[in-house]
């Protein structure tokens, strides 16, 4: 559940990005931007099962370093899988790969090259490059909290609440184009 969640905002969080970028760049060739999620967990998840590669997901409380050896290899095994997985749509532009916490890549596919990668064993999904418009980029206000009866002017007990032990996700949109 938790890891279906985690690639459908990693997938989101992709496509904003991309879209952005791609908006101006691409011909009317039939073709349509899609990123392909493939099987195998990406490098800060991967918890080892695959002969000759070491796990990468770090401990509880341990760091995730990249520049690892392990991490290396196991990406470097990912990054062969993009290839041959991209190599069965030959003539797919590959506009980007990712590894690290998404296990993918990004191509401009057909119709047909679309429906090839979602048979393919070694694909776990294909999600369709959208264009996405912000909500705000002023959380706060937006969702209420600095308001009157807002929730950081509440308290409980005597104590202050504000959102203590929260985590928040940041959707980077990206650069301003001009």
């Amino acid at each position: 559940m938790i890891k279906t969640k985690l690639a459908a905002l990693s997938a989101a969080v992709l496509a904003a990005g991309l879209a952005s970028s791609l908006a101006l760049a691409a011909p009317n060739d039939g073709r349509k931007t899609y990123i392909v999620q493939l099987t195998d967990e990406p490098a800060v998840t991967y918890q080892g099962g695959i002969a000759g590669l070491a796990a990468t997901r770090p401990a509880a409380g341990g760091k995730f370093v990249f520049a690892n050896r392990d991490v290396q290899a196991y990406v470097g095994h990912l990054r062969q899988q993009h290839r041959i997985v991209a190599g069965s749509v030959s003539n797919a532009p590959v506009l980007a790969t990712y590894d690290t916490v998404f296990n993918g890549f990004s191509a401009r596919l057909t119709p047909a090259e679309l429906t090839s990668l979602r048979t393919n064993g070694k694909v776990a999904n294909v999600f369709a490059d959208e264009m996405r418009q912000l909500d705000t980029i002023s959380t706060p206000r937006f969702l209420g909290l600095t308001a009157p009866g807002g929730l950081w002017s509440q308290t409980v007990a005597g104590s202050a609440i504000k959102g203590e032990g929260m985590v928040i996700g940041i959707v980077d949109s990206g650069i301003w184009p001009e």
